[in-house]
């Protein structure tokens, strides 16, 4: 599959990663004291996104069946840098050699074991691995691997490494990567250098061991992929959710502009399937509201949708998550979603943060830290899907089925959207940063409600088991009110089980609008 390995070893380097035992920001002086000296500040993560300097063409170590890997690294190593690391694009795969070792190094395992331990093994890939001296005559003994080029594998196995990206790390209810370490890895890792030299001149950027093809207005990854010199191309496309391996026998340079042309298609026709079905856009204001899990009533999402705020189409979707601890006797926990919305698409990805340490209507002002990513998908009006994913070491991953709590008259398969985001939305207080209000009101049903998210009285001494949030509803909320009095907080208490909880009215308040 030749160039598809990239991506499948630039991912068991992020298992390494996140097991501690590897940094993308390790240096080759790290583990090559010896190696000359410019070449020892090269990181692990410019040898992945092609910016380390070292030369493009194949040391020749690379196809030698009668050395290791680490003598191919050592020599390479000797080869004069083309530029400073950093400083350029330039497209090979020497550099990945060189990487291959460090992880052998850091395990004190060889290359081919690492990868059938953190990939294909937990994956079930039993037709991929790297190719051996009798299997081709293109190979490379197993002592001497080619990391950047010589994975042979099927499109079945494959798909298998495509889907668990598209589910956030999550493959057959194990959490195989982490929703952030993949999100990192999809990000620019140039920094936009000048391009030396690239067999894609249309991509947007290089990950680690990933083309970025499609990009959103925040420069976040819409689709990646990892094409192949013989014809081997898998992608991912975070928005449609598709993820897919398209495997024939010919030559990248002759696919290149109908693979495009296939990217395209296939997402044209999954929204075409998902209008088709119900599925409605996410960049409308009329997905605002509230959406609950029937089956765990008393938790689930207030939505804010901002259509079109940064630009024609492009919306923002921000969300209060409202739900239970799994380990604290059903204490109260609270998230914030944030994410891009783009119209047409029925899907939105979202980061997952966490606020923490703050201090009920009081400072110190919270910082929100990423904890996860989901997937908030609406098939129709009333439903929709969060698929979440944690990276905060809870392992947690999931589907949740949601329900709309009210109706919407001005949602749609496009939406109609009104002039302004009218008093619903995400409401804070600056001074106390990290709790507020996300409101939703309906004039058609004089509804009025909103979630509380906030902290206990000394919540700062409580780290995460200090939050807590409340629902404020009226259901007499007429158009043209400044103010209401007398409106029922509601503090919902989880028990054990999931299906349990007891509602209890607290203090009232006034709520007004200025």
């Amino acid at each position: 599959i030749a160039s598809a390995s990239k991506w499948l070893s630039a991912l068991t380097i992020e298992r390494l990663v996140e097991q501690g035992k590897l940094h993308w920001g390790d240096t080759v002086g790290q583990y090559f004291p010896t190696a000359p000296a410019a070449a020892r500040a090269i990181t692990l993560g410019q040898m992945f996104s092609h910016t380390s300097g070292i030369t493009t063409d194949d040391a020749p170590c690379i196809g030698d069946r009668g050395t290791t890997l680490d003598a191919c690294a050592q020599q390479i190593l000797t080869l004069p840098l083309i530029y400073a690391p950093g400083t350029r694009f330039a497209y090979a795969g020497n550099a990945m050699q060189v990487g291959g070792r460090m992880a052998e190094i850091a395990t004190g395992k060889p290359w081919s074991q690492i990868f059938s331990e953190q990939l294909t093994g937990p994956l079930a890939m039993p037709n991929t691995s790297f190719l051996t001296a009798s299997a081709s005559p293109i190979s490379f003994g197993s002592a001497n691997p080619q990391i950047a080029g010589g994975v042979k594998a099927t499109a079945g196995d494959y798909l298998r490494v495509m889907q668990m990206v598209a589910q956030h790390g999550a493959w057959n209810g194990t959490q195989i990567l982490s929703g952030a370490g993949l999100t990192d890895m999809q990000r620019d890792q140039t920094h936009a250098v000048p391009v030396l030299y690239t067999p894609d001149p249309q991509a947007l950027g290089y990950g680690y061991g990933e083309w970025r093809n499609l990009v959103d207005a925040n420069g976040n990854a819409i689709q990646v992929s990892s094409t192949g010199k013989f014809g081997t191309s898998p992608w991912v496309d975070n928005e449609t959710g598709v993820s897919a391996v398209f495997l024939v026998d010919s030559s990248y340079s002759k696919l290149t502009n109908d693979l495009r042309v296939l990217w395209s298609n296939v997402r044209t026709v999954v929204q075409a399937a998902d209008a088709q079905a119900g599925a409605v856009s996410a960049d409308q204001f009329g997905v605002s509201g509230a959406w609950y899990d029937p089956a765990t009533s008393g938790q689930g999402l207030v939505i804010a949708a901002y259509p079109d705020i940064s630009g024609a189409g492009k919306g923002i979707l921000s969300a209060g998550w409202y739900t239970y601890d799994t380990s604290a006797a059903g204490a109260q926990r609270w998230y914030t979603l944030q994410g891009d919305a783009n119209a047409g698409a029925a899907s939105s990805s979202l980061g997952i943060y966490a606020a923490s340490g703050g201090n009920f209507n009081a400072p110190p002002t919270i910082t929100a830290n990423k904890v996860g990513s989901a997937t908030l998908r609406f098939s129709d009006c009333t439903h929709a899907t969060l698929n979440y994913s944690f990276s905060d070491g809870s392992a947690r991953i999931g589907v949740i089925s949601l329900t709309r709590l009210d109706t919407n008259i001005s949602c749609g398969a496009a939406g109609s959207s009104p002039g302004n985001f009218q008093l619903s939305g995400a409401w804070y207080n600056p001074n106390t940063s990290g709790q507020g209000l996300v409101i939703d009101v309906n004039p058609l049903n004089s509804l009025f409600s909103a979630g509380w998210y906030t902290f206990a009285q000394n919540g700062s001494a409580g780290g995460a088991a200090g939050q807590r949030w409340y629902i404020i509803q009226d259901n007499a909320f007429a158009p043209g009110m400044t103010s209401k009095s007398g409106l029922p907080i509601r503090h919902v208490q989880h028990q054990w089980r999931r299906d349990q909880h007891t509602g209890r009215h607290g203090k009232h308040s006034v709520f007004r609008l200025q």
